[in-house]
C-alpha cells in the first residue's frame, strides 16, 4: 500500500445524467485552497445518456479528477462504495468526502475547516451544514436519533400497501405526496448547533482516515435508495464510532435534478419511491433486529 498517493481530501462524486450539475460540483472541489493536494473521482451510475462517457473524455486531462463508469445502476449506496474502493486502493487520503453531484463547495477553505474540526474534536464521521438551496432550508441532521423498529414497522405497512394497490395510491396520495416532499420548507432542528452522533444527512459526507482503513464500505448494507443514513447512524453507534454535526462547514444542495431525470413521469418516480421505500426499510429493520 506504500504505493499509494498521499492527499488531504479525496472526494467520491456519484453522477447520473445531469452533466451541468457534476461539473458545478467539480468546478467548486477545483476552487478549493486544498486542491492541489486533493483528488476527485467522478462515479457514473451507468448514465444512459451518456453523460459519464462525457465526463470521462472532458476530464481525461485534467490532473487530480478521474472519472469511474458503471455498467449499471447501481444505486446510490454500492455506487458511492464502488468510488470508495477505488479511492481506498489509490489513495492514501486524511480525509473522504462522499457527496452527490448536485452538492457544491462554497468556500475555499473547506478542507481546512474539516481540518480544524478533527483536531478540536476528532470524529469517524462529519456532516455539514447541508443548505438546499431552492427551498431555503437546511437539511441536517436527520434528527436526533434514527427511527426505532415500530417506525420502521409502520413504514414497511404503509408502502407494501401501496406498492400493491398501486393505481389507487397514486390517485389518492401520489402527488400530495411528491409535492410535500419537494416543497418542505422547514429546517432541520438545531441545525446551527454543533451535535455529536446524530443522523447525518447524506448529500455530503466526511469520512476520518480511521473510518477509511477500517471500512471496506462506506455504505453497508447497501439499499438502492433510501435509509442509508439510518443504517451509517446505526452501524457507527454500534461500533462506537464518533459522528460530528458541524455548522460552519456548509455545502450547497441543489436538489432532485438527478432523482427526477431517472423517472419518466410523476408516476413512474412515485412507483420507484414506494419500491426503494420498502426495499430499504426491510434492511433497516433487520440491522435493527440483530442489535
Amino acid at each position: 500500500m506504500s504505493d499509494r498517493i498521499h492527499v488531504r481530501m479525496a472526494y467520491v462524486v456519484l453522477h447520473y445524467n445531469s452533466i451541468e450539475e457534476t461539473r458545478a460540483c467539480v468546478r467548486s472541489i477545483q476552487q478549493t485552497a486544498a486542491f492541489p493536494d486533493s483528488a476527485v473521482v467522478v462515479v457514473d451510475n451507468a448514465s444512459p445518456n451518456g453523460t459519464g462517457k462525457t465526463l470521462k473524455e472532458e476530464y481525461n486531462s485534467v490532473p487530480s479528477v478521474e472519472v469511474i463508469l458503471n455498467d449499471v445502476n447501481a444505486g446510490f449506496s454500492r455506487g458511492n462504495n464502488i468510488g470508495w474502493w477505488y479511492v481506498r486502493d489509490r489513495y492514501d487520503a486524511d480525509f473522504v468526502t462522499v457527496c452527490n453531484n448536485d452538492v457544491t463547495f462554497p468556500s475555499a477553505d473547506y478542507v481546512e475547516r474539516v481540518e480544524r474540526a478533527y483536531s478540536e474534536s476528532p470524529f469517524e464521521v462529519l456532516g455539514p451544514d447541508v443548505f438546499q438551496t431552492t427551498l431555503g432550508i437546511h437539511q441536517s441532521p436527520l434528527g436526533l436519533s434514527a427511527p426505532d423498529e415500530k417506525a420502521v414497522r409502520r413504514t414497511i405497512r404503509l408502502n407494501a400497501l401501496a406498492k400493491r394497490f398501486f393505481s389507487l395510491f397514486w390517485l389518492v396520495f401520489g402527488r400530495g405526496e411528491l409535492r410535500r416532499i419537494q416543497t418542505r420548507g422547514d429546517s432541520m432542528d438545531q441545525w446551527n448547533t454543533p451535535m455529536r452522533d446524530v443522523p447525518l444527512m447524506g448529500a455530503c459526507l466526511v469520512f476520518s482516515r480511521r473510518f477509511v482503513a477500517e471500512r471496506e464500505k462506506a455504505f453497508e448494507p447497501e439499499t438502492f435508495l433510501y435509509y442509508e443514513e439510518y443504517l451509517l447512524w446505526h452501524a457507527c453507534m454500534k461500533r462506537r464510532y464518533r459522528m460530528a454535526y458541524r455548522p460552519e462547514i456548509q455545502v450547497l444542495h441543489n436538489e432532485g435534478r438527478a432523482t427526477s431525470s431517472e423517472a419518466r413521469s410523476e408516476r413512474d418516480r412515485y412507483r420507484r419511491m414506494v419500491g426503494n421505500t420498502l426495499d430499504a426499510a426491510k434492511v433497516y429493520l433487520e440491522e435493527l433486529k440483530r442489535a
